[in-house]
């Protein structure tokens, strides 16, 4: 049981470097001359290099969450609709919150089509990962039951050959599932590597950290070689299609991953409550940070222009990188307090309310137990 408890927290420490993984590459994206990765297309400078070593890292946190849920949901029989109406209630509750918020301080960043986005959240794909989330928690008892008569030579080949056609096509383009492909790919893998224990990246799971030196040091050795100065757009060019196939979700992104997952997973580390409330509000930090009024929706961002002025730090101050880091903590620490307060408040009046929970229990023996029979 403490074994249970400290491998759980082990893994809620990872939910946490996930997200302030993704919160740091959001400011890079999102929050510096306009977003679209405009820190990148910009002259070879240490803000560029500190950029690179810290901001980039956003689908290495996505992929660490779905290998984490994977984790937990490779062994089990069925899912639980209460998690999937709940995270709805979240993300739909943030957004209506938030439109009352700009109501009273902020109207003019109020519009009509921006207001029925908000309010038909997650339908909208407003939040990308959470639409794709709830799509593939809905199809995870299909998934349990293709893998459940299957030996591990059979399961071997499958991951063989979605590895070819997922990651290792991503390098050239999207695949054709797209992201709910690569959720359900990881799936795959993570229930092959859950049977065969003490797999490769279990062994070698610090390679995962000398493959993140290893894009930085690609990265930065391509913009040294290809100078903005000789080459011009074709350069920026150049270098913008490489970033764009070594950040994303493709093999060497999955290998250092998973490699990551279990060097977090293996580590000896004391079990921390804390550590697990923390861990379990980081979908709060993404859905509240990552709004259309704070994020901004082709504007600039409310949150990374107008409150931090990103944009003036990277282009002005050799600080940026401290800042970049302070930052990244202060945006995380604020969204975990609200996250907090609103399960605490609205969330438990959600949680207790009777008729939802006995929906859900009906709805979970049908969906679950009848329909994939």
């Amino acid at each position: 049981m403490e074994c249970s408890k400290k491998r759980e927290s082990n893994l809620e420490m990872l939910r946490i470097v996930a997200m302030l993984l993704i919160v740091a590459q959001h400011i890079v994206e999102r929050g510096v001359e306009g977003g679209g990765w405009t820190a990148l297309k910009v002259p070879f400078s240490f803000n560029f290099v500190t950029t690179v070593i810290i901001g980039i890292w956003g689908q290495l946190g996505v992929l660490l969450f779905v290998i984490i849920s994977s984790w937990f949901l490779v062994d089990r029989q069925g899912i639980k609709s209460k998690k999937i109406l709940s995270l709805v209630f979240q993300t739909w509750s943030t957004c209506v919150v938030l439109i009352v918020v700009f109501l009273f301080f902020k109207p003019e960043m109020l519009n009509f089509k921006l207001i029925v986005k908000e309010l038909l959240t997650p339908a909208v794909k407003q939040y990308w990962f959470i639409t794709t989330f709830l799509v593939f928690y809905l199809i995870v008892p299909l998934l349990q039951k293709s893998i459940a008569g299957l030996s591990n030579i059979a399961l071997r080949n499958i991951c063989i050959v979605l590895t070819m056609i997922i990651p290792v096509y991503n390098y050239f383009s999207t695949n054709v599932g797209d992201t709910l492909a690569d959720f359900c790919y990881i799936f795959y893998l993570v229930a092959y590597l859950k049977r065969n224990k003490d797999n490769f990246f279990e062994k070698y799971n610090k390679l995962g950290f000398a493959g993140m030196a290893l894009i930085v040091s690609i990265l930065l050795l391509v913009k040294i070689v290809l100078p903005d100065s000789i080459l011009g757009k074709n350069g920026t060019d150049l270098f913008m299609k490489l970033f764009l196939a070594l950040r994303g979700r493709t093999l060497l992104m999955v290998i250092i991953s998973v490699c990551i997952f279990y060097y977090f997973k293996n580590l000896k580390f004391s079990y921390y409550k804390v550590i697990n409330i923390i861990g379990g509000s980081t979908f709060g930090v993404y859905i509240i940070h990552e709004n259309f009024l704070l994020r901004g929706d082709g504007m600039k961002s409310f949150l990374w222009d107008g409150v931090f002025h990103m944009d003036w730090w990277y282009n002005n101050s050799f600080c940026f990188f401290i800042i970049h880091i302070i930052v990244t903590i202060s945006v995380f620490a604020v969204c975990i307090v609200i996250d907090l307060l609103r399960k605490n408040t609205v969330g438990k009046l959600f949680d207790k309310n009777k008729k939802i929970n006995e929906f859900c229990i009906r709805f979970d023996d049908w969906y679950s137990n009848q329909l994939f029979k």
